[in-house]
């Protein structure tokens, strides 16, 4: 993944309307602006901004922000150039369709979890490290990066989808599904999912402009007008929950049951032939130890991917949902604002964003982690490689 789309930036691109919304985007800032459509406070008593400053949430928000997206960037960096690294090499683009079309499918979400990071992730960075966001410079600008940020999230999560259906297909049903697994199939399925993700957040190219902001004097990225504020605040969570983390959850479950259930089968009838004594008893143990291990090995790379994924970006989407129904509820029936309860939010904000932008870190390191056979790719093109082959020899 969402990961999963990216319903961290969306709401962290404006500024506070003037309801003056003090979990309204602007609050997520980095300098939260919450306070600034208060009543006067006299110099003796802190203004609200120096009260959220205060608090320790705020603190550590802050802290988080500017610690630990160039971490998540270096590991994302070096993990995602070294996948396409290993699946460019001769083995990767000489091997069978469907390992070509697995390859094709591994470069597209490397790919893609690059842009989520440099578009998203750097760009928060440089916001709460230099008070400087790239959004704020031209109305274009606000409306490109932000829908570049949600397509990318959403294709990394359908791109997975991709990757793991097509591999229980092809180990269901190898014959029946032989026409999907070829590289041109791959590619088609992946232009579709890019065009679907662009349609699905082009509104975002509507609702978003510059707006000039007296108090503050000067302009920042913001919803286009309140109606469109109610949207992406109530409805678009939904929206985004549903298409980022809880449909490709579906299908990941779904695929990864095949899969599961699949290997058990075949362990099983190997073991009928094993009894049967059609073989001599050496080879039938080497065949139930082969096939015992790779059946392992990419059960434990699907459900590593799948439980990282959900871990990593479900929280982000739930965050959304329930700070906006939360938001409705104070300030509609108690019409309080609460420094606390901001610095909370700013809290909870940093921490579901940066794991939701970790999930397209942290993908590498789970093949090495889990996959036997992504090892040995690895291994196999770093030998290949005379400096390092003398290296490590």
């Amino acid at each position: 993944m969402w990961s999963a789309s990216a319903p961290s930036d969306m709401t962290a691109t404006a500024i506070p309307s003037a309801l003056s919304n003090v979990t309204d985007p602007g609050t997520f800032s980095g300098f939260s602006l919450a306070g600034s459509a208060s009543a006067p406070t006299s110099p003796s008593t802190p203004s609200f901004q120096e009260v959220l400053e205060s608090c320790v949430d705020y603190r550590l928000s802050v802290a988080a922000w500017r610690i630990c997206p160039p971490c998540i960037l270096l590991l994302g960096t070096a993990g995602n150039l070294m996948t396409l690294w290993v699946f460019s090499g001769p083995s990767s683009s000489s091997s069978s369709s469907s390992s070509s079309s697995m390859s094709m499918y591994f470069k597209a979400l490397a790919v893609s979890d690059l842009v989520l990071l440099y578009t998203g992730l750097l760009r928060h960075w440089v916001k709460y490290l230099f008070l400087l966001d790239v959004r704020d410079t031209h109305s274009a600008i606000c409306r490109l990066h932000s829908f570049l940020v949600y397509v990318s999230g959403v294709t990394s999560a359908w791109f997975l989808v991709l990757m793991t259906s097509q591999r229980a297909l092809c180990v269901v049903w190898p014959h029946r599904t032989r026409q999907l697994q070829g590289r041109r199939a791959a590619g088609l399925a992946m232009a579709v999912t890019v065009v679907a993700s662009a349609a699905l957040n082009a509104h975002i190219l509507y609702g978003y402009t510059l707006r000039y902001y007296p108090n503050h004097g000067r302009y920042y990225c913001d919803y286009l007008h309140s109606d469109y504020e109610d949207f992406i605040r109530g409805v678009w969570p939904w929206v985004d929950l549903t298409a980022a983390s809880l449909l490709p959850f579906g299908f990941l479950l779904v695929s990864n049951s095949l899969l599961m259930w699949k290997v058990a089968t075949s362990v099983r009838d190997v073991k009928q032939l094993t009894s049967s004594g059609r073989n001599s008893q050496g080879k039938e143990e080497a065949a139930v130890s082969n096939r015992r291990k790779t059946s392992t090995s990419l059960t434990l790379t699907l459900v590593f991917l799948s439980a990282m994924f959900v871990l990593l970006t479900s929280p982000i989407c739930v965050f959304l949902v329930l700070d906006y129904y939360y938001d409705y509820f104070r300030f509609t029936v108690t019409g309080e604002e609460d420094a606390q309860h901001v610095a909370a939010t700013e809290l909870g904000w940093a921490l579901t964003n940066l794991l939701w932008y970790a999930n397209s870190a942290l993908n590498f390191y789970l093949y090495c982690l889990s996959g036997a056979r992504f090892r040995a790719m690895v291994w196999q093109r770093l030998s290949s490689c005379g400096g390092w082959r003398a290296g490590l020899e």
